[in-house]
């Protein structure tokens, strides 16, 4: 699953650029297709609790998930795509679990093991070696050539 939504965020910044397709216009068409195939689905066939939710859970719900999330979140995504191009904004996006597991050390107080650490720093390293002009890596081949 994971490998699937990479690999369709990776298609959407690419056609999103190549189309030139305003951050506005593609926000709103991950929140159609999104609410097209996905409803159907939660209404007929998956078991809902939300009946016996409160109001405001429900509220903080919408809220979080379809302004912050989807507006927001991908709003921001597709105008990085406009500005910095696909790839960039694609390793950006390598970054959120690294960003996730520090914020939960820092907010939550919770705990980080060895593998995580050494996951965030080799992410992160990977990420901004990604991110660097391509004449900026001619050392990488001199590593090669011995």
């Amino acid at each position: 699953m994971f490998l699937t939504a990479a690999l369709t965020w990776a298609v959407f910044g690419l056609l999103t650029r190549r189309w030139q397709i305003r951050p506005q216009l593609s926000v709103l068409g991950i929140a159609l297709f999104s609410a097209v195939v996905y409803l159907p689905i939660y209404a007929w066939c998956l078991p809902s609790q939300i009946s016996g939710a409160s109001w405001g859970a429900i509220t903080l719900q919408a809220v979080y998930q379809g302004v912050v999330i989807a507006f927001l979140g991908a709003g921001l995504y597709s105008y990085a795509v406009q500005k910095i191009g696909a790839g960039e904004a694609s390793l950006m996006l390598a970054l959120v679990p690294a960003v996730s597991a520090v914020g939960a050390l820092l907010i939550l107080g919770e705990q980080l093991g060895i593998t995580a650490v050494v996951g965030i720093v080799v992410v992160s390293i990977g990420a901004m070696l990604g991110a660097l002009p391509p004449g900026k890596l001619k050392w990488v081949a001199w590593f090669g050539a011995r």
